[in-house]
């Protein structure tokens, strides 16, 4: 018999409560840094990736290249009762656009023995 692989965290953004980065207004090239954390609260390991979802950009921001975005770190895992990790979401543009609450983004969290993905959820740019 097996036990439920239960995964709890809290990944927090600058607008609690809300998965969103609001880059507000950049000039092209111009880049800005936002940055969230992440937290394991539950009594296992588990690993975490940030991913962009290509097939949403294509959908809702034609021309917006993958490199727009750079994530540190993009991975890590994390053990129970370790300290929050802080993760940073740089965005710059070479080209001018538009992003309105656009789901570009993927923080999937990932069971560390068997590679199952057990939580996808979308992280929102503006």
């Amino acid at each position: 018999s097996g036990e439920a692989y239960d995964v709890m965290f809290d990944m927090v953004f600058p607008k609690h409560g809300e998965a969103l980065l609001d880059y507000e207004t950049l000039r092209v090239y111009d880049e800005k840094t936002i940055t969230c954390t992440i937290k394991n609260r539950g009594k296992y390991e588990f690993e975490y990736r940030i991913v962009v979802d290509k097939e949403m950009m294509k959908t809702m921001c034609k021309g917006l290249k993958e490199d727009a975005f750079v994530i540190s770190p993009p991975h890590a895992s994390l053990s129970p009762n370790d300290k929050s990790t802080t993760i940073k979401f740089t965005f710059r543009s070479r080209r001018e656009i538009t992003i309105s609450r656009a789901p570009l983004l993927r923080c999937q969290v990932v069971e560390p023995y068997m590679g199952q993905t057990i939580v996808d959820m979308p992280i929102y740019v503006s």
